[in-house]
């Protein structure tokens, strides 16, 4: 069996390398690189479906049921005889197209520092002043004079992806005032815009077939136009911006974007009026619209994060009053799909929608301060690609996404208003909370956090399971409501160690110390009733032995043996075990708690530790930059392809492999030493699991390797103070084996559970053997001559 182990691992290691060589050659020979023109040829061969998608794309729009409207191409014309010019006067020339206006709201007194846009009157940018931007590699990002960029959750324009993560993109910087057209350039969309659908009597509409301007795909008109800025009013505590504009035939309505916000608020009050003009005849031009979400997310460490942006969209459901269910869907599978499918309103509303990242999120959400109707302001909604003139990024995680919320045709003959929340901040919204006990300036309003996290639902956001079986199942037996109950508790008293200690490294070592006491009794139970086993099958180790001499290849026998033997001595306890399985149950969801919490924790973000050696808790600790040139490991061409779980980033991080190595260590130590042949190959391909266990561990981030360490090491000095099992008297009797003369005496049962579950055990294995021995007599024995016949 040792020789056949080994044979395997010699195949894969060889159709490995070779696997490595081809595709290291492969990443080598250049290949010809597409222009745009190309680009657009490539889009246009697709189907209908896919090449509106690829040229919306271009224009800076999204695909899917939400594509734009796009130029309609028409076939050259015949040329026509040059005729002689007739001389004229001169033209004057076009005037200039009025350039979009950026106008503030908000500031750096504020927590939001807003940018709207006179196009599509929209959010071109929306900063949050009291948290700092990483850059891709995930440390600080610095603005050109050195001090920390605050956090840009919409950038407003747009930040190409590569590959290489040491390549950092070009910063925009944004100002109040006109658009130049070299910056206009640069400019993505403007977030939480507003599209029509054109009615049965709008001459602009088409057909279904053409895919462009009805029912499903709205008309790009009021996106892109300028709209009017009619009021700008600042106030003590807040301020309120207006844009206005006007839809024509046969719609005749005025159509009002207010935004409205406070200094000590993380949400943007935003309403949309509908006023019919007098020229509207009741019936015509039925208005129906799609509001977009937030866009341009960044994602922070792109070279070793796990979580990129993902949609999300919350529910009330009838029969559950008061309850908010989310639906998710992530960046990657959005771009694959071009798109996904429909959030159907359900039997109740939708209630919001909305981008996330791992520590941040954008939300558009109704505003339960008003009159709300029982089945909302929407449809449906969707997420949609926006890629970025149809260059899309070589991962399609990469790529940005945002959500579009779509109404049903709505009666504006009468005056109609819609109120949204638009929030922007730590997508844990409960940690807006702890902000006070860090710094006075930046607390938020209890009542304002319960506002945003149980009244709108957007605690759900990550209070919620996981979107599959699993998740589901574990929803249905309360599972996941343990685990979620475990991780606030955590953060609660993360945040309380903070207030003592203000260091998030050390504070992670304290409330892994004080887990560790809390589950200290199952802990030390658990970990003597493995020593005892252990010491006691050392010490069986040699009649072991005699069993393997004496029924040498008869694998089944011996092993029916040696649980004989070892069941006879106490040396294996099937009680103990069960016990020790439900002792570890017992202890996880306290450690799961903690995991979440590390990982979720906005606190982390840009948290140096151990005197600048670990630049930032939330990312690992990039000891040394080795460049981005090392085959395969560091090279970014494999972060794609079969080999990217190879790719380990442009730094070599120490504490995962001590973390790992501890691991190893605490594992040799903790797991009973090897009876057979059998057993030592379950060992050596436990340690070659250890060995992938650390390439998978190598991205993790410092703060859980912290805690990782700190638990580890715990575990080795628990288990050193551990009293050593002594040996017992007399020394432990040997089972005879079958066929010897009489039958051994069964084990005493004793009394209890524990001997009752032994007593069935030992009845269940002579019931084995004795099959065994009838099967063995019955079968045929092909080593006596046949007599021949007369």
């Amino acid at each position: 069996m040792q020789k056949n182990l080994l044979n395997l691992l010699l195949f894969f290691v060889l159709a490995g390398g070779l696997l490595a060589g081809w595709y290291y050659l492969d990443k080598q020979v250049p290949k010809p690189q597409k222009s745009p023109e190309d680009e657009q040829k490539v889009a246009l061969s697709r189907t209908p479906k896919e090449a509106v998608g690829a040229i919306g794309g271009m224009a800076g729009l999204s695909a899917g049921p939400f594509k734009y409207a796009m130029p309609e191409t028409h076939p050259p014309k015949p040329e026509k005889p040059v005729e002689k010019p007739k001389p004229v006067n001169k033209p004057k020339p076009p005037t200039s197209p009025e350039p979009h206006v950026l106008t503030a709201l908000g500031g750096d007194d504020y927590f939001l520092k807003v940018l709207l846009n006179s196009k599509g009157a929209g959010v071109q940018q929306l900063i949050l002043t009291q948290f700092d931007e990483a850059d891709r590699v995930g440390r600080p990002a610095l603005r050109p004079d050195g001090k920390p960029r605050h956090y840009h959750l919409i950038p407003g324009y747009h930040r190409p992806a590569s590959l290489k993560v040491l390549e950092q993109p070009e910063y925009v910087e944004l100002t109040p005032g006109p658009v130049d057209k070299e910056t206009n350039k640069k400019l993505t969309e403007p977030a939480y815009t507003i599209y029509h659908y054109p009615s049965e009597d709008d001459p602009a509409r088409q057909p279904k077939e053409a895919e462009r301007m009805n029912d499903d795909y709205p008309s790009p008109e009021l996106g892109t136009r300028t709209w009017k800025l009619v009021r700008n009013q600042t106030t003590d505590d807040g301020q309120t911006v207006s844009y206005e504009t006007e839809l024509g035939a046969p719609y005749y309505l005025r159509l009002r974007k207010t935004f409205s916000l406070k200094k000590q608020d993380y949400h943007l009050d935003f309403t949309f009026d509908m006023e019919p003009l007098k020229e509207r005849t009741p019936g015509k031009g039925k208005f129906r619209y799609q509001i977009d979400g937030p866009r341009g997310l960044p994602i922070e460490g792109e070279w070793y994060t796990t979580t990129f942006r993902n949609v999300f969209v919350g529910r009330e459901e009838s029969k559950y009053p008061g309850k908010t269910f989310r639906d998710i869907e992530d960046s990657a599978s959005i771009n694959r799909m071009f798109g996904s499918a429909k959030f159907p309103k359900p039997a109740g509303k939708l209630t919001f929608a909305g981008v996330g990242s791992q520590y941040f999120a954008g939300v558009i959400a109704l505003d339960t301060r008003t009159d709300v109707p029982a089945n909302g302001y929407w449809e449906y909604c969707r997420a949609t690609r926006e890629v970025w003139k149809a260059k899309v990024d070589p991962l399609p995680q990469l790529d940005d996404v945002s959500v579009r919320a779509v109404t049903p045709v709505l009666d504006v003959d009468a005056p109609l208003s819609h109120h949204y929340v638009l929030y922007h901040g730590p997508i844990k919204v409960r940690q807006l909370g702890q902000l006070k006990h860090l710094n006075a300036a930046a607390a938020v309003d209890d009542d304002l956090v319960d506002w945003y996290a149980d009244t709108l639902g957007l605690k759900t956001l990550t209070d919620y399971h996981s979107a599959n079986a699993l998740g589901r199942f574990s929803s249905s037996i309360y599972w996941s409501d343990l685990l979620i109950a475990s991780t606030n508790i955590m953060h609660g008293v993360l945040g309380y160690l903070h207030r003592i200690v203000p260091v998030w490294g050390i504070d992670i070592m304290l409330l892994t110390v004080l887990v560790r006491l809390m589950l200290l009794i199952p802990s030390r139970k658990q970990q003597m009733v493995a020593a005892k086993m252990s010491a006691k099958i050392q010490a069986l180790q040699p009649e072991i032995d005699k069993l393997k001499v004496k029924y040498g290849d008869d694998a089944t026998t011996f092993n029916q043996e040696k649980t004989k033997l070892l069941l006879k001595n106490k040396a294996i306890n099937p009680a103990a075990q069960m016990g020790g399985c439900l002792l570890v149950i017992l202890q996880m969801p306290v450690f799961m708690g903690l995991y979440f919490c590390l990982q979720e924790s906005v606190f982390f973000r840009l948290e140096p530790f151990l005197f600048g050696w670990i630049p930032n808790l939330a990312a690992p600790d990039m000891t040394i930059c080795w460049s981005e040139s090392i085959p395969v490991i560091s090279d970014p061409e494999y972060r794609t392809g079969v080999l990217s779980f190879l790719y380990l980033g442009p730094f070599f991080n120490v504490l995962p492999i001590l973390t790992v190595t501890l691991m190893a260590i605490n594992q040799k130590l903790t797991m009973p030493p090897p009876t057979d042949d059998v057993q030592k190959q379950q060992y050596k391909i436990m340690q070659w699991m250890m060995v992938l266990m650390g390439l998978f561990f190598y991205k993790v981030a410092a703060g859980l390797c912290v805690y990782f360490l700190c638990s580890s090491l715990w575990s080795l000095m628990e288990r050193k103070l551990l009293p050593k099992p002594k040996a017992k008297e007399p020394p432990p009797t040997v089972l005879p084996g079958p066929g010897a003369n009489g039958s051994a005496d069964p084990a005493p049962g004793g009394g209890g559970l524990m001997g009752r579950l032994r007593a069935k055990v030992e009845e269940l294995q002579k019931q084995h053997e004795a099959q065994s021995a009838r099967q063995i007599r019955n079968a045929p024995d092909d080593r006596k001559p046949k007599k021949k016949r007369k």
